[in-house]
């Protein structure tokens, strides 16, 4: 039905638990980037193998300091002069912040903070989403992959990810792969067949990290989630009499079997988080929740920071297709505005933003210049305090996934899961 009085059309239950942020319409420029003073091709993300270790080669070999001093130049001062400098460049690469591109968990392990989303919504083909993660891990440098069993798209991306590990674009230790457990799957042998399934799907070993996707528990629906969202006749959601402690324990049990190196949770509120943590014998290591300046989320953060809980953000770009209706994030004029202050595109300045707020940010794109320039967010300079604050003035408490209209108050007996 069209919508009414200028209210964006209402999305299903399963279009918001899952509408995650759609992609720009691919080729199409945003009025944001038309007016963002254009900004100069991003460069290419160096591998991470690269960042970790030396510096890339600019054509001839480096020369070693005892090189510098005995054999360059053609006096003393020269050849001591090259010495200092090149130990001032060998200084400056060895104190460089090695958290830029990461996020210590808890457990130690470092999630980039760039990831690549992998929901690809209606219409969007499962074989694409594949095609669009050759991509971006083969050709951009995305090492932070954001799967889950009900983007119904794992065994394709499985396909893709073992086309780029036999390549040797890159290994599987440089990689973090999250997948999450869906509502219908809570029950603890549920959990375990769900974690398996993903696995094969896939085609790897363990996973980096593995989230219950959403703090409340569904009918079961078969290992194939079908239907994704079980209602009753009435159309009202099955919940099941399944607790979270028995969801985590299970959880508990796939890290004990090494199959999983962390757990968390994602779209947990504060309360639901308070609760886990009341009988977590391993607490979460991330929460993954939507993220932008229209929806900063400053409480909850500081209360997972509390908890040395990590945040992911999804939905970093707002919904930058406009499926459904609501704002462009990536069109508003402070956005606009600092994006041709600071010559780099709107996109950059929201992920940016995020980066810069503390928590990871989980783009998505089919695009390959589209992920090169979300590839390059970590290239461009920061944001300064103006552009900081001004973003910061951003905020709403606006959701693109549960948004108005959506049937999110109903999703939990009548109360948001969000509390």
């Amino acid at each position: 039905m069209a919508a009414q009085n200028g209210t964006p059309p209402r999305k299903s239950l399963l279009d918001s638990m899952l509408g995650i942020g759609s992609d720009r319409k691919e080729g199409a420029k945003s009025p944001s980037e038309a007016s963002a003073a254009s900004p100069a091709t991003p460069p290419k993300r160096a591998s991470p193998a690269t960042q970790a270790g030396t510096p890339p080669s600019t054509g001839s070999p480096r020369k070693s300091l005892l090189e510098d001093v005995l054999s360059i130049g053609s006096s003393a001062e020269e050849g001591i002069a090259n010495a200092l400098e090149g130990i001032g460049n060998a200084l400056s690469h060895a104190f460089q912040p090695k958290t830029r591109d990461y996020i210590k968990l808890r457990t130690g392990a470092r999630m980039p903070v760039i990831g690549f989303g992998t929901f690809g919504g209606p219409g969007t083909s499962a074989a694409s989403v594949a095609a669009a993660l050759k991509t971006a891990v083969a050709e951009h440098g995305f090492r932070h992959l954001d799967c889950a069993e009900a983007y119904a798209n794992e065994a394709e991306l499985g396909v893709a990810l073992r086309e780029v590990l036999d390549s040797g674009a890159v290994s599987r230790r440089e990689l973090f792969v999250t997948s999450k457990v869906w509502n219908t799957n809570h029950a603890r042998q549920h959990v375990h067949d769900s974690c398996m399934r993903t696995l094969a799907n896939l085609q790897l070993d363990y996973l980096d990290l593995y989230l219950v996707h959403w703090p409340m528990a569904w009918r079961h629906t078969g290992s194939s989630i079908q239907p994704r969202v079980p209602t009753d006749m009435g159309g009202v959601v099955e919940h099941a009499p399944i607790s979270m402690r028995e969801t985590w324990e299970a959880l508990e049990a796939l890290h004990g079997e090494g199959l999983i190196k962390a757990i968390g949770v994602s779209n947990f509120g504060a309360q639901a988080l308070n609760e886990l943590l009341t009988h977590a014998r391993i607490p979460p290591a991330v929460n993954q929740v939507e993220c932008h300046p229209y929806l900063q989320q400053a409480e909850l953060k500081r209360f997972c920071g509390r908890q040395r809980i990590a945040v992911s953000g999804y939905c970093p770009l707002g919904r930058p297709a406009n499926r459904g209706g609501g704002p462009l994030l990536l069109d508003d004029p402070t956005v606009v505005e600092i994006a041709r202050r600071l010559k780099m595109t709107a996109a950059q300045v929201l992920l940016r933003w995020g980066v810069q707020s503390g928590h990871a940010v989980l783009p998505k794109s089919a695009s390959p210049a589209r992920q090169a320039e979300n590839a390059a967010a970590l290239d461009v300079a920061e944001l300064d305090g103006e552009a900081m604050e001004a973003l910061g003035s951003l905020d709403r408490g606006y959701r693109f996934c549960g948004g108005p209209g959506s049937e999110i108050g109903r999703w939990n007996r009548g109360a948001s899961p969000f509390a």
